[in-house]
């Protein structure tokens, strides 16, 4: 089915050549028959009904000219809530792990450089400011461990940091959640684990959504065929983390 909507999008391409030239792109970096690819691309639903309608096997159906949408009353467009910025919920699994990274990094700050270039993702305003007491405490020294190592995180030191932020009154819990692990490292690896996860999603999504931008379009035949191979190298990426 991932391959199957991967060659999917290359039927947007109005260029054979360049499709073409995709179809083996892909067939070679999943390790596949360059015909047996082609031939699962013809047999694609909207590769045979094209091919029906160009030799004209195949007449379009369309609604007759009389038949024309409901109109919704008034009152009933009105009603339809807008969406805004503070409506969007946070996903559960991202706030999860996110927690389970805090607590794991207060009993072993060492894994902290695994964490680097993600702070800007935390989508809670009080981890992300103890996750940033954390960091500045792990680079000026006050937390000399190993990965792995039972000594974790001088709190004496991380509580005078936060002074009064709402953030201190974080701590405790999120200990006590690490706390219950079984094993700190599958802990954390799970947590590193859920947010990929949540990153192909997004990542998927923007692709997908950019793929409806430019159906269409003049001259984007080479960035959709970019972003085809994109979507496959991350479905590849995904498999190797489950």
């Amino acid at each position: 089915q991932e391959i199957d909507r991967v060659l999917g999008l290359l039927t947007r391409l109005k260029k054979p050549v360049l499709r073409e030239s995709l179809i083996g792109d892909l067939a070679k970096a999943i390790d596949l028959p360059v015909a047996a690819l082609r031939e699962q691309y013809n047999s694609l639903p909207e590769v045979v009904r094209e091919r029906q309608l160009s030799r004209g096997t195949l007449i379009p159906q369309r609604p007759p000219a009389t038949q024309s949408a409901p109109q919704q009353p008034a009152q009933a467009r009105a009603a339809v809530p807008v969406v805004t910025a503070a409506a969007v919920r946070v996903d559960p699994r991202e706030l999860a792990a996110w927690q389970d990274v805090l607590g794991g990094l207060l009993l072993a700050p060492a894994y902290l450089p695994y964490l680097r270039g993600r702070e800007h993702q935390i989508p809670d305003s009080d981890l992300a400011v103890l996750f940033g007491a954390v960091t500045t405490l792990y680079e000026e020294g006050g937390a000399e461990t190993q990965a792995g190592a039972d000594s974790g995180l001088d709190l004496n030191a991380l509580l005078a940091r936060l002074g009064d932020h709402p953030a201190r009154h974080r701590v405790s819990p999120l200990l006590d959640r690490a706390s219950r692990a079984d094993d700190l490292k599958v802990l954390l690896e799970g947590a590193l684990r859920t947010l990929w996860k949540l990153d192909y999603e997004r990542e998927q999504r923007r692709i997908q959504a950019r793929f409806k931008e430019l159906e269409g379009q003049e001259g984007a035949s080479e960035e959709i065929g970019q972003l085809a191979l994109r979507l496959r190298e991350l479905q590849t990426m995904n498999k190797s983390v489950k």
